[in-house]
């Protein structure tokens, strides 16, 4: 329940009733789908990831993720899957999360590494941020700073939010110069000592990396907190598209994603991809790509969204 409606707002004395009304209005979920439908919703992972931010980090709510849900929409919310933050030493930490579920568990540190290429661009940040304001009235832990950096906003709407947080001191501690999980690893080693314990939320497919070289240093706890499951229900229609020559490119943000789209599409397929220019996010994809027989035209310079879009703006 609190992980979909504010605490203050759930009226606990009728919990079947509001647990309803949060099913029905707050969350993208149906009882009577079939299981493997089920598997698919989002927030099985983002509740964990709620219980492991407020548990193990005691983190604060900002707001509740089912105030980003659209019953229209019946879609999953968009955005991060967790607005929390930790107040300490007079400042902010804000954490921003992100959860999914992986069917095999070693292919996932990839697509998680290289979506925080994504998840820490100015852009995406910025986009969260107004959402969250958009949202004001459900903040449930309030800050002066986190208030000041609102109010200015709401005064002159043409300030970067992003910006703004790195002005006040709101940053990320650590950002590896790549989004792989050894750029990761080289930010850490010298860092880390044998007393130190590391909390690794990941999938349950994700690459060991990370894992065993963190291991070789100090004590190492992973929570397997989500997995991918692949919808193939989508074939025929990327079919239709690969056939019908209407894309130029055709881009992989992760290594999941060019598995998974060659699972879909079936190994006789894979020529059809010759018809367009790949675009690749990073070193990892490429290389997952190359292996499954597809022809890398280019991959992005800065692994991010905004890269892989400057590569195909920047295409002679």
């Amino acid at each position: 329940m609190e992980f979909a409606i504010n605490e203050y707002e759930i009226d606990y004395n009728a919990l079947e009733r509001e647990q309803r009304k949060a099913i029905l209005s707050r969350i993208r979920y149906n009882p009577e789908a079939s299981e493997d439908t089920k598997l698919k919703y989002g927030f099985y992972g983002e509740v964990l990831l709620d219980l492991i931010l407020r548990v193990f980090l005691n983190t604060s709510v900002l707001a509740a993720r089912g105030y980003f849900y659209s019953p229209i929409e019946n879609s999953e919310a968009k955005g991060f899957d967790a607005f929390h933050l930790m107040e300490r030493e007079g400042n902010i930490d804000l954490w921003f999360g992100e959860a999914k579920f992986y069917v095999q568990y070693k292919s996932a540190i990839t697509p998680v590494m290289e979506k925080l290429s994504t998840s820490l661009s100015d852009g995406y940040v910025n986009r969260n941020l107004l959402a969250i304001i958009d949202e004001r009235t459900h903040i449930s832990t309030h800050n002066a700073q986190l208030e000041n950096l609102l109010n200015s906003w709401e005064e002159n709407p043409d300030i970067n939010l992003s910006e703004e947080i790195k002005n006040r001191g709101i940053k990320a501690d650590i950002v590896p110069e790549k989004f792989v999980a050894e750029y990761l690893f080289e930010e850490l080693k010298d860092i880390l000592k044998d007393s130190d314990k590391v909390l690794i939320p990941r999938s349950k497919n994700a690459r060991d990396f990370l894992v065993d070289k963190i291991s070789e240093i100090c004590e190492v706890k992973e929570v397997h907190i989500y997995e991918t499951v692949l919808d193939d229900s989508k074939k025929d229609e990327v079919l239709e598209v690969l056939n019908s020559e209407e894309a130029n490119y055709i881009t992989f943000a992760s290594s999941s994603t060019v598995t998974n789209f060659v699972e879909i599409i079936g190994q006789e397929n894979i020529d059809k991809l010759n018809k367009l220019k790949v675009i690749s996010i990073g070193p990892i994809t490429t290389q997952t790509a190359k292996s499954l027989n597809i022809n890398v035209y280019n991959k992005a310079e800065v692994s991010t969204i905004d890269g892989m879009i400057d590569c195909i703006m920047n295409d002679k």
